[in-house]
């Protein structure tokens, strides 16, 4: 039966060298050693059915194998008693996937700075409309006169040139993706550094 087809309450028998398909119970385990080193960190955890066997500081019960884990040695018989996201390895998967709504501290403090930021340059950027749009509007009037059309449009282009600098300004200095840039490089150099371990 191809894995994605057993189903709650099949029995599954497990052979050496196989990968467990699903979270179960064991009915038969002779010399059944299991690598739990995905879930747990354990290499080698003794499997058996007898209860005066059983390991006391196991992280399962020794009468459960776990899906994702493989049989090193021995062989048994497990029954089905969960399937997919409903296993240990599921569960563990669907946890790594699910973000946090709880913002941490950096992520608040950086989303702080950001604001602050982002108020300093549109601060900047409007005291930079207003005084270049006045300076070079000062220097077109006290030189020229508006008789037709053309003066207007003159005026409308120093306006644009320094409204289009202004929102320039903005754009550059107001840094909405700080908090998921710091982030970003924080997780990059976390997988740099256990890579090097």
């Amino acid at each position: 039966i191809p894995r994605k087809e057993i189903v709650v309450g099949d029995i599954v028998v497990l052979n050496t060298g196989e990968e467990i398909p699903a979270d179960g119970i064991l009915l038969e385990a002779i010399s059944l050693q299991v690598n739990e080193s995905n879930l747990t960190g354990e290499l080698m955890v003794n499997k058996t059915i007898h209860e005066e066997l059983f390991d006391e500081e196991a992280t399962y019960p020794s009468n459960e194998v776990m899906r994702g884990t493989t049989v090193v040695d021995g062989h048994g018989i497990m029954k089905v008693e969960r399937v997919g996201d409903s296993t240990e390895i599921g569960k563990v998967a669907r946890q790594a996937t699910e973000q946090s709504e709880e913002e941490t501290p950096l992520n608040i403090q950086l989303t702080k700075l950001a604001g602050f930021i982002g108020k300093i340059g549109f601060t900047i950027a409007t005291l930079t409309f207003i005084v270049f749009t006045a300076k070079d509007l000062y220097s077109y009037l006290s030189v020229n006169e508006i008789t037709d059309w053309h003066g207007w449009m003159a005026i409308a282009r120093i306006v644009l040139k320094y409204f289009m600098m202004a929102v320039t300004l903005i754009v550059v200095a107001v840094p909405e993706g700080l908090p998921m840039s710091v982030t970003l490089s924080l997780a990059l150099n976390m997988r740099r550094m256990l890579k090097n371990q």
